[in-house]
């Protein structure tokens, strides 16, 4: 009797903070199809293949509001068959601005480009956030917004040049967050985004951490800009900085023959010297899309990204994708996305990826 009084009393707890707050719920299912042929540059086929998967980007989850001064939301996604944390967060509004805790997506956020293609049924849809867009991802963070200003303090990224000598991923210190922050400016039919991003941290000198540390300093800088003039919208954005794997999503070449690219836009360590060799990087995108009718909109986009690791006799290394696609709605939250495009490694040592891909989602 007394365990059916406490089952009834938590659910009566559980339905009032349920009635109390506005729950909005809502679901995508995302399926991806994609044929890709994969070439050297001496034009010998290395691989073809057709690939058929629930990309890990379909997700549920809820916009919560508890108050007019505090809201959450929480979304899960789908990877190789098991729920994952996409967002979880709660939010403040004191008044003068907002205050998030949680995962979120970093203020350096900035994607316009809708491309569908995946490097492997491991890495879903890239909207070209490996060629050219700045994506600081879904990580945990306390972030401030004052209207348009957004400053967040983020869970480091202390990663190293995978050619790193192999004592540096054991002997890092982190004493400070890594910072990231951007201002948006719209007016009318036109829109300015400004990004920046800082990070630091310490390796430590040789393998019993005696000597001096050396420092690896990460930062970066972003604009991007847009411009809508009826049923056509034109955005282009450029960015720069050094060891920018921090803050941004560069590369994905599995290719041994390309260990600048590898890096990932991150910095390398030597221990021989103690020292540290910069990364610097730089990256640019064009998109442009028409909307023909409710049921039609076209796109086609170019991205690139290059990379050197500051050094004497390196060589930069550098990717170029572009692509074109159409929007099909079929009915209100029903769509399919084809798309045909190439990656281009550009290096005599990498590969030109071709590819006729698809996305399918229903939203719910």
């Amino acid at each position: 009797m007394k365990k059916l009084i406490v089952l009834v009393a938590a659910l009566c707890m559980l339905a009032t903070s349920a009635y109390a707050a506005d729950w909005n719920f809502y679901g995508q299912a995302r399926v991806a199809t994609q044929y890709t042929k994969v070439e050297n540059q001496t034009g010998t086929v290395e691989n073809t293949n057709l690939a058929e998967w629930l990309l890990t980007t379909s997700r549920i989850g809820a916009n919560v509001k508890a108050s007019d001064s505090l809201a959450g939301r929480f979304e899960y996604g789908a990877g190789g068959g098991n729920a994952s944390i996409r967002l979880l967060y709660g939010e403040w509004n004191f008044g003068g601005g907002k205050l998030l805790v949680g995962q979120d997506y970093s203020p350096l956020l900035n994607i316009q480009s809708n491309s569908v293609y995946s490097f492997s049924t491991a890495v879903d849809e890239l909207d070209m956030l490996f060629t050219g867009y700045t994506y600081g991802g879904r990580v945990p963070q306390l972030k401030l917004t004052f209207g348009d200003f957004k400053i967040a303090a983020i869970t480091p990224n202390a990663g190293l040049d995978p050619a790193s000598s192999a004592v540096a991923s054991n002997y890092t210190k982190v004493m400070l967050p890594k910072f990231e922050a951007s201002y948006r400016l719209a007016q009318n039919n036109w829109w300015v985004l400004f990004g920046a991003g800082y990070q630091t941290f310490d390796i430590y000198a040789g393998a019993n951490q005696t000597g001096n540390d050396v420092s690896v300093n990460s930062y970066i800088g972003a604009l991007t800009a847009g411009l809508t003039l009826g049923p056509v919208t034109l955005s282009a954005g450029v960015y720069g900085g050094q060891n920018a794997g921090a803050f941004a999503n560069i590369g994905a070449d599995n290719n041994a023959a390309s260990p600048t690219f590898m890096a990932g836009g991150r910095a390398k360590y030597v221990a021989a010297t103690n020292t540290v060799i910069d990364n610097d990087v730089i990256g640019y995108t064009l998109v442009g899309t028409y909307k023909a009718s409710d049921m039609f909109t076209f796109e086609a986009g170019v991205g690139s990204v290059k990379t050197e690791l500051d050094q004497t006799g390196s060589t930069k290394d550098d990717v170029i994708q572009y692509y074109i696609q159409s929007v099909i709605t079929l009915a209100p939250g029903v769509s399919v996305i084809p798309e045909i495009g190439v990656v281009d490694f550009r290096q005599n040592a990498q590969t030109d990826n071709t590819y006729l891909a698809a996305k399918w989602q229903i939203n719910f």
